[in-house]
């Protein structure tokens, strides 16, 4: 888990100038500079689709080059095509409910809200109480420890 979290923000903030340096051993200064241009004006929000998206992804394949990675995306990049629905509009079909011995319907926009990705579908599952999510073994911590 720890080892996808490091990946996950090793990911976020690779996405620098198009021609900054990546250390052997990211710095403090360095992992900031990424996260500022990340989160830079010009990147709008990394929206899939924008231009601004379009230059984040740039900058992230300039720095996995620079890092010495294989490219492992489509035709040989970095890169990799996937569809995500968009244009997704909240109306009467929108609906969530709990199930089980005390079933209840979930209010539009009061309970849930579903994000302009969302895609339909239906699923069941048990519902678990994990804590914080934290996992520190050197501290005898795991919320996820019995789930």
């Amino acid at each position: 888990m720890a080892a996808i979290r490091a990946l996950a923000v090793v990911l976020a903030v690779a996405v620098g100038t198009a021609h900054a340096v990546v250390p052997q051993v990211p710095t403090a200064e360095w992992l900031l500079d990424q996260v500022k241009i990340l989160s830079a004006a010009d990147t709008e929000g990394r929206g899939s689709g924008t231009p601004g998206a379009d230059r984040a992804a740039r900058h992230i394949a300039t720095q996995f080059r620079a890092a010495g990675l294989t490219p492992g995306g489509d035709r040989g990049t970095y890169f990799q095509s996937f569809s995500v629905p968009t244009g997704i509009r909240l109306g009467p079909a929108n609906a969530l409910a709990l199930l089980g011995p005390a079933p209840r319907a979930l209010v539009l926009g009061a309970d849930f809200t579903p994000l302009a990705v969302s895609a339909d579908g239906v699923e069941e599952g048990d519902v678990v109480f994990a804590g914080y999510g934290i996992t520190a073994p050197g501290l005898g911590w795991d919320d996820y420890a019995g789930l």
